[in-house]
């Protein structure tokens, strides 16, 4: 699922770590980030290239086609 994927790739880092990581705007990522994990698709893929990671997974749960 969406949170096991976000916490296995991010090993603990804050939202703040995280945004900065990625150059997300902090306050967006803690928007998506609040909001079920609901990262946009470009958040997504930014997130997953900052911590070396394949966003295909996380991808797959948040579009519309998982609900």
């Amino acid at each position: 699922n969406k949170e096991t994927w976000f916490k296995e790739t991010v090993q603990g880092d804050t939202i703040a770590e995280v945004a900065l990581k990625a150059g997300i705007i902090k306050t967006t990522a803690w928007r998506q980030y609040n909001n079920a994990l609901g990262f946009s698709a470009e958040n997504v893929i930014l997130i997953a290239r900052a911590y070396h990671k394949s966003p295909v997974e996380l991808l797959l749960y948040t579009s519309d086609a998982a609900d």
